[in-house]
């Protein structure tokens, strides 16, 4: 079964020797935050040269852009039931 699956391209950091992480676009680098998607591997390179010397353009793995949606998902129904945030 073939999906029609939109490629998306991140920003992979190298923040200490061997330790990578995705640009989340945020001035903080956190595996709590979404990383910052470009339509293109281009696109993600040119911004990756202006912000870092480590970073490279890859493509952003599905299994983790469906981590994320459904996060916010889950994310708009707390806000909507008036749930706070954890901690």
């Amino acid at each position: 079964m073939e999906t029609n699956k939109q490629i998306k391209y991140g920003v992979y950091v190298e923040i200490d020797t061997n330790e990578w992480m995705w640009d989340s676009g945020t001035h903080q680098i956190s595996p709590a935050q979404p990383p910052l998607l470009f339509d293109t591997e281009e696109e993600a390179q040119t911004y990756s040269n202006k912000k870092w010397k480590t970073g490279r353009a890859l493509e952003y793995p599905e299994h983790l852009k469906q981590y994320w949606r459904e996060y916010e998902q889950e994310r708009a129904k707390k806000i909507a039931q008036n749930v706070p945030p954890e901690l």
